[in-house]
């Protein structure tokens, strides 16, 4: 038997430092694409629906009218950030794991579908997008739509960008932009797929696809999963971090040239050393369970 699969995976690209002008225009951008966010939230738990196309319908007008010059891809985009956000709440009330009467938005991300950014440039002639400076080091350029105009955001690409890319991965809209105020810059989570072919021998494969909630493994016939707290365990350690760089900052200095104080620079260098240690340790009794897992999955 012979049938063709889709793999996905996501590659995060993060951009050089930004001008102030920049910086500040994403900030603006994020700060009303979370209040579409909320309205198109609003506007689902109330009418009771989750369609994004009804989500969007029923807040477009009142958007443009406060917002002329915004893009308007991006109450497209906020709409389906709106339904994925409700059906998922959804889902975890029912399973009796929420813990608010209602979704809570604690952060923003920009979701950018294919007209918010040169996706076509990024899809077919991703070459065009490189330059080279001096030190032949190569810059990806992100092309951003944004109320105040377009704006160019220099990405760095690394080895594993282009080992996949070569590799026959193709790149995929829906891009998110994440912005670090604390240092400058931008991640930009970019979607890859791939389609394979299967047949009877891959039955004797085991795949494991890996991420910050949980680690699904198995063949064909059988599939495991285990529930991680990697995703909880970062965010814990990158808050202690924004305090530790909010705290120990000199003061008076652009947030891009902001250096830390000593003690600062070994409070980070210490916690950086114990969420190593602890990932170490849970990844390594992680891969214990899934080799004798998988052992016996073979034998039975």
């Amino acid at each position: 038997m012979v049938e063709t699969v889709k793999l996905s995976k996501t590659v995060v690209l993060k951009s050089r430092p930004l001008t102030r002008t920049k910086i500040k225009i994403i900030e603006n951008t994020i700060g009303v694409y979370k209040e579409i966010l909320t309205n198109a939230l609003d506007f689902g738990l109330k009418n009771n629906t989750k369609g994004h196309i009804k989500i969007r319908k029923g807040i477009y007008e009142e958007i443009k009218n406060k917002y002329p010059k915004l893009p308007t891809h991006y109450i497209y985009t906020a709409s389906q950030d709106a339904s994925t956000r409700i059906k998922s709440f959804i889902s975890i009330k029912k399973r009796g794991r929420a813990y608010t009467k209602i979704p809570k938005i604690k952060r923003a991300s920009l979701w950018l579908d294919d007209i918010l950014f040169n996706y076509k440039d990024f899809k077919t002639n991703i070459e065009k997008l490189f330059s080279m400076d001096k030190k032949g080091k190569r810059t990806v350029h992100l092309r951003l739509s944004t109320p105040n105009g377009r704006i160019v955001i220099p990405l760095k690409p690394h080895k594993l960008f282009f080992k996949l890319i070569n590799e026959g991965w193709k790149i995929k809209a829906g891009f998110k932009l994440i912005l670090n105020k604390v240092d400058g810059t931008v991640k930009v989570l970019i979607p890859l797929e791939k389609e394979i072919t299967i047949n009877d021998n891959y039955k004797a494969v085991y795949a494991l696809d890996f991420n910050l909630d949980n680690i699904t493994y198995g063949n064909f016939e059988n599939i495991e999963m285990i529930k991680t707290n990697l995703g909880k365990l970062t965010e814990k350690y990158s808050n202690i971090a924004i305090k530790i760089q909010e705290k120990f900052s000199f003061k008076g200095i652009h947030k891009q040239e902001k250096p830390l104080k000593r003690k600062g620079i070994i409070l980070l260098k210490k916690f950086g050393r114990r969420l190593k240690n602890i990932r170490e340790d849970m990844l390594k009794k992680l891969a214990n369970n899934i080799n004798y897992t998988t052992s016996l999955l073979k034998n039975s």
